[in-house]
């Protein structure tokens, strides 16, 4: 013998106002109240002054970053050109 606990008796569903096809296909499309964006200020100055700290370092890590590679663009050349004057030297090239 199984014991079954007891069901609750289920709610009466709510009421379909439009049943017709195009009122169902348009019943979630409905506009929903979304939260209110934030406007960036946070209203302490404690968070104002730590997001320019924030962004000056990060400029200052792009700087680095950008001079880095420059740098290394340069040396290619530099190794580019010191290899075509080896070439032909050597007659190994066409020029």
């Amino acid at each position: 013998m199984s014991f079954l606990p007891p069901v609750p008796g289920l709610k009466e569903l709510p009421a379909i106002e439009d049943a017709r096809v195009a009122g169902l296909r348009l019943q979630g499309t409905l506009a929903k109240a979304l939260p209110k964006m934030p406007d960036g200020r946070s209203g302490s100055p404690g968070r104002a002054e730590e997001a320019a700290i924030f962004n000056r370092d990060m400029g200052i890590s792009f700087a680095e970053s950008k001079a880095r590679e420059a740098r290394g663009r340069a040396i290619s050349r530099i190794k580019d050109r010191g290899a075509d004057r080896a070439s032909k030297a050597f007659g190994l090239s066409r020029r």
